[in-house]
């Protein structure tokens, strides 16, 4: 990837994010909660798929990160005041973040990835909702419902079916 193409992939990404981001935030509700879904699901939508080579991959992902970060940027600087208060907390969540959300899953996204056997790595993602509720519910005592409890074995069930070896 050229650095022209790097530098419009990174427009295109800030673009969509910040657009994204004006057009939600005045309908309320569910977007007052979640206000970062709407970027997060435009700089999704302008980014390369996974299965291209692991360069191509890598330079979409920096780019992408990069186009993020300046939609991110400006509107923190149109209406923060750009202040952290350094606490505990904050270290250990922004480690946790960078570390292991972002470096670790990365990582071990692509070291799972083998030629042919993107499709089987894919399902994967299914799980991501259960194991998060799961882990909400052992680490912070969050609550499970039987329908949830449910949801989660058949989801299972399914992802164990689709990405088992033949």
């Amino acid at each position: 990837m050229t650095w022209r193409a790097f530098s419009a992939q990174s427009l295109k990404a800030a673009v969509a994010a910040g657009l994204a981001w004006v057009l939600v935030l005045p309908l309320g509700g569910v977007a007052d909660a979640y206000p970062y879904y709407a970027p997060l699901g435009a700089v999704i939508a302008v980014s390369s798929t996974v299965a291209g080579s692991l360069r191509s991959s890598l330079q979409a992902v920096v780019s992408i990160a990069i186009g993020a970060a300046i939609a991110v940027g400006v509107v923190a600087l149109a209406s923060e005041d750009l202040r952290i208060d350094w606490t505990g907390e904050v270290i250990f969540a922004m480690a946790w973040l960078v570390l292991v959300l972002s470096i670790g899953a990365t990582t071990l996204l692509y070291l799972m990835i083998r030629p042919g056997e993107v499709s089987r790595i894919a399902g994967l993602f299914y799980l991501v909702p259960a194991v998060t509720a799961a882990l909400a519910w052992a680490l912070f005592g969050g609550t499970l419902s039987a329908v949830q409890i449910l949801g989660m074995a058949v989801c299972t069930g399914a992802v164990m079916l689709v990405t088992r070896r033949a």
